[in-house]
């Protein structure tokens, strides 16, 4: 199981998080269900990520510097919130002084963690998921939104920028690493905010949130990159049952790039190929049918 937990703050126009004082915490058990624990568990609240986002929103508050752990046992506080925020409060029934039956729910209690109630249930609704474009160069090079990626710009900033008229005729011809390629990873909101700045941070850091996104959500190879990426699949998979390393695999595919193997390399995606047209969006037609399939 991964648990993301982040500090809540107040969200005051104009003032930084150092000027603002910690309200409470958020607690994220795997990709939807969410805890909010505020006024030192006053207030719970649970429910499905995106509405648990929206809450805070509307509230005036936000999330921020998500602490990410793995276990396979929840610690006594978040076992607490896990099934406060699952089961609400257990509910018993009772008759009262005249013989009315009556249902009451009572404060949980686990492992002296104290008296917590839960103050509202918001329900679940699976996160929206949205196409996020990552391309690979040996390490991260880029990360964006599809409707960035699509744009017929041709140039590159940053993590955040640079069109498919840059970035897909510069990564069939391999890249910096001679070994590259690209994916799209289907993302709420949340993740892709966590790996845009885990991406920024230190590798250790950065490991963990990629570990997380890439272990929990739905991912595939930019259309013009499955042939590549099936056989690079394909090779890791004779590698683990020959107890191979993987460097013997990105050392053959370099090489099956410098030859334009055509298992690997499609010319008419290259700038040789005349693959850039300045002004012409990409067709993401593809990309988004592949979205469907996991909603």
């Amino acid at each position: 199981m991964h648990i993301i937990t982040w500090k809540i703050y107040e969200n005051v126009e104009g003032l930084s998080p150092e000027n603002v004082d910690e309200i409470g915490d958020a607690t994220l058990f795997d990709t939807n269900l969410m805890v909010l624990s505020i006024n030192g568990g006053k207030t719970v609240i649970s429910g499905g990520q995106d509405g648990m986002n929206k809450w805070l929103e509307r509230n005036d508050m936000k999330i921020l510097y998500p602490t990410i752990t793995t276990t396979e046992k929840p610690n006594d506080r978040q076992e607490a919130l896990l099934r406060l925020g699952l089961t609400g409060q257990p509910k018993h029934k009772i008759q009262d002084d005249e013989g009315n039956n009556l249902t009451i729910s009572i404060p949980w209690s686990i492992n002296h963690q104290g008296l917590m109630e839960l103050s509202r249930f918001v329900g679940f609704v699976k996160p929206e998921l949205k196409p996020w474009v990552i391309v690979v160069d040996g390490d991260v090079a880029a990360f964006m939104h599809i409707s960035d990626f699509k744009k017929p710009h041709y140039g590159v900033t940053d993590y955040e920028g640079g069109g498919h008229n840059f970035w897909i005729p510069f990564m069939m011809s391999g890249g910096r690493s001679h070994g590259g390629y690209i994916m799209v990873l289907y993302l709420p909101d949340l993740q892709a905010k966590m790996l845009l700045k885990g991406l920024k941070e230190k590798d250790e850091e950065k490991t963990k949130v990629f570990r997380y996104i890439m272990a929990n959500f739905p991912k595939a190879p930019l259309p013009e990159f499955k042939d590549r990426m099936d056989w690079m699949h394909k090779k890791q998979e004779e590698l683990d049952e020959s107890d191979g390393e993987s460097s013997t695999m990105f050392n053959e595919l370099q090489s099956l790039i410098r030859r334009k193997d055509p298992s690997v390399y499609d010319n008419k995606h290259t700038l040789d190929g005349g693959y850039v047209v300045e002004g012409q969006e990409y067709d993401d037609t593809e990309v988004f049918k592949i979205l469907e399939m996991h909603k």
